[in-house]
């Protein structure tokens, strides 16, 4: 018993000091290094080319480049229906005509390109009519022949067809500006229809 109180004081002699010290407490703040977020760069979508008013837009039978394509607008006029062959025909909607663009394309590049693809990117050549400077319509892909569409040229080859696009009755009488654009990301070239 002797030795287990001697034991039992002899731990107590040894905890009682380090007990009983004093504890120096730094009171240093914790430091907080702001992190800095790296931004994400935030992609602004490429806004739709419009016709400029500086730019003086080109005449029926000018010729114009854009992106590798030559166009020469020949002809335009207003259909209320295009025949494709003796037994086939399209229409526009009731209250709609066909404006339609006549034009020979030649592709200047170094290979194969398809001029106005349905499925186009920016970068894409695309057309579109504009009425009084402000009201754009966006071509009509018809499945046939003489359509534009989708035309894929080897380089240096050439092709006349028409754009045909939808348009309110009304536009045919009216004495407002009518113009065709073509445009390919942030170039394009106008041409005058009347």
């Amino acid at each position: 018993m002797k030795k287990k109180v001697l034991c039992l004081s002899l731990v107590f002699a040894l905890c009682l000091p380090a007990c009983g010290g004093e504890v120096e407490k730094e009171s240093t703040q914790p430091q907080v290094t702001p992190v800095e977020t790296a931004s994400e760069p935030t992609s602004t979508p490429t806004p739709e080319p419009t016709p400029s008013p500086d730019a003086e837009p080109l005449a029926i039978g000018d010729s114009a480049t854009i992106d590798n394509w030559s166009v020469v607008v020949s002809d335009f006029y207003f259909a209320d229906k295009i025949a494709d062959g003796e037994f086939f025909q399209y229409s526009p909607d009731e209250g709609n005509l066909y404006a339609v663009v006549s034009a020979q394309v030649t592709n200047n590049g170094k290979e194969s390109d398809t001029f106005l693809p349905a499925f186009a990117t920016n970068s894409d050549v695309k057309a579109d009519i504009y009425y009084a400077g402000e009201y754009e319509y966006s071509a009509s892909l018809l499945m046939m022949d003489d359509d534009l569409h989708d035309s894929t040229l080897n380089p240096l080859t050439s092709k006349s067809g028409i754009i045909v696009f939808s348009v309110p009755e009304m536009i045919e009488s009216s004495e407002e500006t009518l113009s065709v654009t073509f445009s390919a990301g942030r170039e394009e070239v106008t041409f005058s229809l009347r």
